[in-house]
């Protein structure tokens, strides 16, 4: 396994631990200024939106499983393929989300930075 790919599964690992913790501060670090994370829902966040929905629970993430992971590197550019499950819970109501998803990170100043996420929703199971 190459080190990038590697270091990209480590920033993901770190960024659903942060969604869940509300742990804006890596989340700020780690997002580009002008990321944009389309949600299943098809809501668009940008980073400053994102971060205000995480720090205010909005989504209020419980729980992230990781069902399948495809990383690919090409150049200054990550781009991960997989299916994932949040159990969210806004406004109290628990829910799961099971979504196919499209991660885009970029190499930018020798940093990873986190660029885009779209999910596409997917029937339970």
């Amino acid at each position: 396994m190459s080190r990038d790919i590697e270091t990209i599964r480590t920033l993901e690992d770190g960024r659903y631990r942060a969604i869940v913790e509300q742990d804006v501060a890596f989340l700020d670090e780690l997002f580009h200024d002008n990321c944009r994370y389309t949600h299943s829902s098809g809501l668009v966040d940008t980073k400053a939106s994102y971060i205000e929905a995480i720090r205010r629970a909005t989504f209020n993430y419980k729980a992230v499983r990781r069902l399948k992971e495809e990383i690919q590197v090409i150049g200054d550019t990550a781009i991960i393929s997989g299916r994932v499950e949040l159990d969210v819970a806004p406004g109290g109501n628990a829910r799961t989300i099971n979504a196919a998803v499209t991660v885009t990170y970029g190499r930018i100043d020798g940093a990873w930075k986190f660029l885009a996420w779209q999910s596409c929703p997917l029937a339970a199971g």
